[in-house]
């Protein structure tokens, strides 16, 4: 059973991590494709799956930065987290605020539930088996998608 309570909480402590670090020199290299990737990247990715390892030991992370010696084949999986520890890595080291910290529990090889957090909104989207999520700011949830409603 997933409890969204803790992955919410840690969402929220990978956006302080990366916010910590926003604005800042920070080392960046670059991936096959040109990509960068910085040293946030690494640390958020880190935090993520160290902690959905030791909430869900037994679901299997995948991450856009995994390093090949901690991946599976993803092929060879059907339930999974998958995660963007920083997805937008350019916004963020340009200093704006298209970035976001993406976590998503896939089921039977398709998505069952979503993280999503805007730090420099403080905004967390979610869902659980009804309906979909935002948690603003100053910690007021709401519900913006009813899954039931005719």
């Amino acid at each position: 059973m997933i409890e969204h309570d803790k992955i919410i909480e840690l969402i929220k402590e990978a956006s302080s991590l990366v916010m910590a670090h926003y604005n800042t020199k920070v080392n960046v290299k670059y991936k096959h494709d040109n990509s960068a990737v910085s040293e946030v990247d690494e640390k958020s990715h880190h935090l993520i799956a160290e902690r959905l390892s030791k909430l869900t030991s037994h679901i299997p992370v995948i991450s856009e930065e995994c390093q090949d010696h901690e991946c599976v084949e993803i092929d060879k999986l059907t339930d999974f987290w998958l995660i963007d520890p920083l997805d937008g890595t350019d916004g963020f080291l340009n200093g704006n605020d298209n970035f976001t910290i993406n976590i998503a529990y896939m089921e039977s090889k398709k998505p069952k539930y979503g993280y999503i957090i805007i730090p420099c909104k403080d905004e967390i989207y979610y869902n659980d088996d009804h309906h979909a999520y935002c948690i603003d700011k100053t910690g007021k949830k709401r519900i913006f998608k009813n899954f039931n409603a005719p």
